[in-house]
């Protein structure tokens, strides 16, 4: 299935003196999804698998320069994958997101890298976007 549509993100961009912060994401799916190891006994069975694509534009503020951009997030793994990226293009800011659960079990061996990489997904998820007037 496919859906696109525009959204208008109200409260995104917050300023403190000449410089804007923004942030482009505001679902953050998987966020904080670690595993308690010390409650959870057997493997993990996630409720369905899914592939998440979000693609989000920011035009860039008359009189502002970008800072630099977030880093990247890419993982790879097994059952999953993770990637997540920014690109300046023609006056704009591009965030594409694209997160996969390709095997909804998950064996206890692997929480420990579980929990790693979704601890890195909320990190990214953290980063904002720095403007500076020109």
């Amino acid at each position: 299935m496919d859906i696109q549509y525009e959204l208008l993100y109200k409260e995104a961009v917050t300023g403190f003196g000449d410089d804007l912060y923004a942030e482009l994401d505001f679902r953050k799916e998987l966020s904080g999804y670690t595993i308690d190891t010390a409650k959870r006994v057997q493997d993990m069975l996630f409720p369905f698998k899914q592939h998440v694509i979000c693609e989000t534009s920011l035009d860039i503020p008359g009189g502002y320069k970008t800072g630099d951009l977030p880093g990247d997030l890419k993982i790879e793994r097994g059952g999953y994958s993770f990637n997540i990226s920014y690109k300046l293009a023609g006056g704009k800011i591009i965030y594409h997101k694209e997160l996969i659960i390709k095997n909804n079990w998950l064996p206890k061996d692997g929480f420990r890298q579980w929990n790693a990489d979704i601890k890195a997904l909320d990190k990214t998820y953290l980063q904002q976007i720095t403007f500076s007037k020109k």
